[in-house]
């Protein structure tokens, strides 16, 4: 009687193979859900943050702060700081009193920057001005390990010049985006070169009128494109007049 009970007590309760199906798809469940946990939360969490800051130039009175982000893992928390940054920048452009001077708009794989030359540069010179390298410093601290590369993008007037040394606008404007870019790579947490453009547009690529003063200052401009994804095709200049500032 009691080996007729321990026999029964040892049947399996299932069939063998439902058991090995079981642990299978278990382990199955478990990748994809490591998978879906590692797939792009970074990015996901930063453009949830930038997405307060899309289309503003600075921190006005009615500004709330940054949205907190759910803090779900260590990709999150550095979203958080990268939104942080931006907010630094902002906060930046408005105690200066540039706020039109600077245009910032976040896209999905990018990141654009308009600056005038007023902000940048002297008169028919390529030398950063001190207030623009403290711009380009925040500028790249924002989201350097998730930027893939950066083109620089320098424009001018259509006032002649012929200098030794630039002897039309599009060396000029060359000069000026080589400039920016040589800045940058000096940078604690610069690029490779190789991810690297600069474009001179000299007078080619106007957003404003040149016949009067108002529209040639709008011109003068260095545009800088940080690319979250690999390289763009592209330039901005589609979106120029969406994102440069009425003065």
């Amino acid at each position: 009687m009691a080996q007729e009970e321990e026999e029964e007590l040892e049947a399996p309760s299932a069939p063998f193979w439902l058991v090995t199906y079981g642990d299978m798809v278990t382990l199955l469940l478990t990748f994809f859900v490591m998978i879906v946990a590692m797939s792009e939360i970074k990015q996901d969490h930063f453009m949830e943050a930038m997405s307060y800051f899309s289309g503003r130039t600075s921190v006005f009175e009615h500004a709330q702060p940054v949205p907190i982000i759910p803090i779900q893992s260590q990709e999150s928390m550095e979203a958080r700081e990268q939104a942080e940054r931006v907010e630094a920048l902002l906060e930046y452009i408005q105690e200066e009193g540039i706020e039109d001077k600077v245009q910032i708009n976040f896209e999905e794989e990018s990141m654009h920057v308009v600056i005038t030359d007023a902000v940048m540069f002297n008169s028919g010179s390529s030398i950063i001005q001190e207030t623009a390298r403290e711009i380009l410093s925040l500028v790249s601290s924002v989201s350097p390990d998730m930027t893939e590369s950066i083109t620089v993008i320098g424009h001018t007037d259509n006032q002649p010049i012929s200098t030794s040394q630039y002897p039309s606008n599009w060396e000029l404007s060359a000069a000026r985006a080589s400039s920016v870019v040589r800045f940058l790579l000096s940078q604690e947490n610069s690029l490779s070169p190789d991810r690297y453009q600069a474009i001179g547009q000299g007078e080619h690529d106007p957003v404003d009128n040149n016949d009067t003063t108002e529209g040639r200052a709008r011109n003068r401009r260095i545009e800088l494109l940080i690319n979250w994804k690999q390289w763009q095709n592209k330039t901005p200049s589609s979106q120029q007049n969406k994102l440069l500032p009425t003065p």
